[in-house]
Order: C-alpha cells, then structure tokens, then sequence
C-alpha cells in the first residue's frame, strides 16, 4: 500500500500549521442532545454525552483528564457555551457524578487534513489513569460517531503522535483504516469561540511530524480481517518511524 506524506500547502514558516479560522461564516450548530450509557469492563455504568456550560465545575474539577494549566478555565467555559465561529464539542465519560474521561469532537472539516473528505474530527481523547483499560475510550469515540452520525456526517478523521503510538490498533480495529497518511508537519488548532482572547486563547495541539491519520465511513461496516489488522498498523507505523527517524516513541525506549 501506498502511504502519502503530506503537508500544508502553505506558506509555513515555523513549519506548523495554524487551523481554526473559518471566516466570516458561522458554522452550523449540530444536534448534541444525544446521551448514552454503557459498561465498564468491571460493570460499572458511565454516562457518555457532551458538555455544557452547566458541567464547568465537573470540568475543572477533572484535573487528570484536562490537567491545570492558566488557559484551562477559559477554554473550557467558551467552548461549553457553544458561541462564536469555532470550537469543539467536548465528549465527557462520567461515572459517579465524576468526569474520567473526554474526547474532543471537532465538526469543522476545515481543521481536518483531508478536507475533501468533509470529515468531523476526533482528538484529545484522555481517560483518567484509574479508569483505563475499561473501554472507556472507545465509547467515546462510539459516541462521537453517533452525534456525526445523527448530524449527517459521514467521514472522520483520527490520528496518533509519533510518540505514541499505541491507540492505532485499537483505532483500526474499530474501522479507521481509509486513506491512512503520514504528517510532515506540527498541527495546532486555534478556535475562535466566543470569550476567548484571540493573543492568548487556548492552543489546542493536535498532530506532530510523523503523526499517522487515518478515516472511518461511518456508513461501512466493513472492517480490516485480524491477522491484514496487525500488519497494516505495524507497516504504518514501521512508514512513519523511518521517514521521521528522529521521533523517539515509546516502542523505542
């Protein structure tokens, strides 16, 4: 197979692309209401479902899953208002009024790599250290596919940093395996939700040089067999270790 490397077409300077203007157009607000409940590996029920401006005290209070940084409280609070030209939905897993686990849901293909794709893109995805391995994460990632789904989304977007990569096989067993591509440069998206200082708003860093991404049609059920699974990811991940070499990654250590 052949795997693309691409980059921003762009005059780029820094060598990092910038992303999350989108204009003078309002982007259209999707139909978040959905919720839904699922089990742990250990039985225990958690709540899945998006963010809003009455959850910031959860929120902050969520310091594994958001960390403490001096651009945490306004972030949040804008991007839970849900005003302003751009922003992500922000996907909570919650088990006993606690918030253990988020993902960023980005619905602004402008912000995607492969735009042509008008993908929705997935990011940010963090579970606190108690609660891993529970499948927490992939329920996320089931539930953003349902709001893209519900909103008449088709594609998604979803990658792994050169330093990390870990979560792809799991991504490739739940059908992100279109288009796979290697990423030349550094991703930061800047969003442009209402509240927030455009000099000093939160930066939200989304792909390194050699991240791997890759798509789901979230209207195919076809899915890559187990034995084609594992070496698909092994030679994505073999692709980008040896066209950015100098990335250190945890198989290295």
């Amino acid at each position: 197979m052949d795997i693309e490397s691409i980059s921003h077409r762009e005059s780029c300077p820094s060598c990092k692309v910038e992303r999350g203007h989108v204009g003078n157009k309002k982007q259209k607000e999707w139909d978040i209401s959905l919720s839904a409940t699922y089990k742990t590996i250990d039985g225990l029920d958690f709540m899945v479902r998006v963010a809003t401006k009455d959850d910031i005290e959860l929120l902050l209070a969520a310091d594994e899953v958001f960390y403490s940084d001096e651009f945490k409280k306004p972030a949040l609070n804008a991007y839970t208002k849900f005003e302003g030209w751009s922003y992500p939905y922000i996907c909570i897993a919650i088990i006993k009024e606690n918030i253990v686990g988020k993902l960023f849901l980005d619905r602004n293909a402008q912000n995607a790599v492969r735009q042509n794709l008008s993908p929705a893109i997935i990011d940010n995805i963090v579970v606190a250290e108690k609660f891993r391995r529970q499948h927490i994460s992939n329920h996320l990632i089931d539930f953003a596919e349902s709001i893209v789904n519900k909103n008449g989304g088709r594609w998604i977007e979803i990658g792994v940093s050169s330093v990390n990569f870990s979560p792809l096989s799991s991504y490739v067993r739940k059908g992100y395996s279109n288009y796979p591509l290697i990423h030349e440069h550094e991703i930061i998206i800047f969003y442009e939700a209402e509240g927030l200082d455009f000099s000093t708003h939160f930066e939200a860093p989304r792909y390194d040089a050699g991240s791997i991404i890759v798509y789901k049609d979230i209207g195919d059920s076809d899915k890559i067999k187990i034995v084609d699974r594992k070496n698909f990811v092994q030679m994505l991940i073999k692709t980008s270790q040896e066209r950015y070499p100098s990335q250190k990654t945890e198989f290295d250590q």
